[in-house]
């Protein structure tokens, strides 16, 4: 009987009606021929996933220092930029830098994204952390009232006279401590030295109270910018600042130009040089990359805009402290590798593409080759058979051509009888059919040898 003619949806039918249900069977066939390795091959399966986690967290918590900062500004806009992308950035308000490494290192804490300056943190002193890069200068400001300094070293005379130096722990407490011990002083047992928070330093300066502060702030903070304006206070010129950039190289060197600050009364009167540290963001290491990529892409952001005093558009953000180590998924930030699909997908499923993209190419590239052998296993118990049953065969074959009695060519011919049923009872892949209908073939032969024995030998 003729087939019809074919087409795809026929094809497609046909097989679902008998090949889909043998290839069904297949796998079961090969599931228990696996065995142990099939749970094995399942939890291998779970751990990729576990490794990709598709889920990321749709909220991170950020230290952001005291309020007045200029991080704490930049905190809000990240905050926005995260809120854009449909992500809750909960900023957390700290006393500063060391507040900031404690919630980061304390288990209890949320907080799992903080700044710090650079020269606060040494190297491997916290090794669950890893750096974002840095997002901005900030200078380091000794602004003072009334008589100006004798020597371009001011560092020591300012520590004589009622001085803010900020509280324990902070970068900026920090970043004194070692400005003054370079110059051969120290800050111990004085009583005219005050640990104030910035704002309130700055306050106290204002009004009379202090006769100097020292902040490690960006130039756009409400306190340093509220500093500036006020004529009564001076912002020192740190004439030293090659010196001290060289003895403290994770120090650069920026300039106040002249009338900067204020053209109509010419503030500051003539270029100013200021130590300047980075603001460096830390991650805890096992942040989610979609949060780390949210990061960078907002860092990158920010610094694109032209309202950067210190900095050319597009000079941050940049790995400018390595005290801390870069995170993998910053390390191909600055390489210039985003992920492939951010610009058309949302970034959480941008992230996952592009982390499953290079399991899939490891897959194919290594992987696919070995398992390529591997599964013929598939039909390993079948043509496994297949060789026993023609290895049965075989001996039923050479037995009856020796059988010298009537009653052992009908026992073999039982034997034959039972290899069929068992042949018949076994899955085939399509590859080996031709083998199937082929020992069919040699088994009717030596059936009809048998039957031909079992006449012969007669009823002896």
């Amino acid at each position: 009987m003729g087939r019809k003619r074919s087409t795809v949806l026929s094809d497609l039918a046909e097989w679902l009606r008998g090949g889909g249900k043998r290839e069904v069977l297949s796998w079961f066939t090969y599931a228990r021929y696996l065995g142990l390795l099939l749970p094995l091959g399942v939890i291998a399966f779970i751990a990729v996933i576990w490794h990709i986690e598709p889920n990321a967290p749709n909220r991170a918590y950020l230290g952001t220092g005291q309020p007045g900062t200029s991080q704490h500004e930049i905190s809000k806009r990240l905050k926005a930029i995260f809120a854009r992308h449909g992500f809750e950035l909960v900023l957390v308000e700290t006393a500063g830098v060391h507040d900031n490494l404690k919630s980061l290192k304390e288990a209890a804490s949320p907080v799992n994204a903080s700044f710090a300056h650079a020269g606060s943190v040494l190297p491997d002193q916290y090794p669950t952390l890893v750096s974002l890069g840095s997002l901005q200068f900030s200078p380091v400001w000794l602004f003072y009232r009334g008589k100006p300094f004798s020597s371009d070293n001011a560092v020591p005379e300012a520590s004589e006279r009622r001085f803010a130096i900020g509280g324990k722990g902070t970068g900026t407490r920090t970043l004194l401590e070692q400005l003054v011990r370079i110059s051969g002083g120290s800050l111990e047992g004085r009583t005219n030295l005050f640990e104030y928070p910035h704002a309130e330093a700055a306050e106290k300066l204002l009004k009379g109270e202090l006769d100097a502060v020292f902040i490690i702030d960006g130039i756009d903070s409400p306190t340093v910018r509220k500093l500036l304006a006020d004529p009564a206070i001076q912002m020192f010129d740190f004439n030293l600042v090659d010196a001290y950039a060289k003895r403290l190289p994770f120090l650069d060197k920026v300039v106040v130009p002249r009338a900067s600050v204020d053209i109509r009364r010419d503030y500051p009167p003539r270029d100013t040089d200021l130590l300047a540290s980075s603001l460096t963001l830390l991650v805890e290491k096992d942040l989610h990359p979609t949060l780390q990529w949210l990061f960078l892409i907002a860092a990158r952001e920010i610094g694109a805009e032209r309202g950067s005093f210190f900095a050319k558009a597009g000079q941050f953000p940049a790995y400018l402290d390595p005290a801390v180590p870069l995170s993998p998924v910053a390390k191909r930030f600055y390489a210039g590798s985003m992920p492939a699909l951010h610009d058309y997908l949302p970034l959480w499923l941008a992230v996952i593409v592009d982390r499953v993209w290079v399991i899939v190419v490891a897959f194919f590239g290594l992987l696919l080759p070995i398992l390529n052998k591997f599964s013929g296993l598939r039909t390993a118990p079948s043509v496994k058979h297949l060789e026993d049953g023609f290895q049965d065969l075989r001996e039923i074959d050479e037995a009856a051509a020796a059988a010298t009695t009537r009653a052992e060519a009908e026992t073999l011919l039982k034997e034959l009888d039972a290899l069929d049923d068992r042949l018949r009872g076994t899955w085939f892949d399509g590859g080996d059919i031709r083998k199937h209908y082929g020992f069919q073939g040699n088994s009717a032969t030596v059936r009809r040898r048998i039957e031909d024995k079992i006449k012969a030998l007669g009823w002896t």
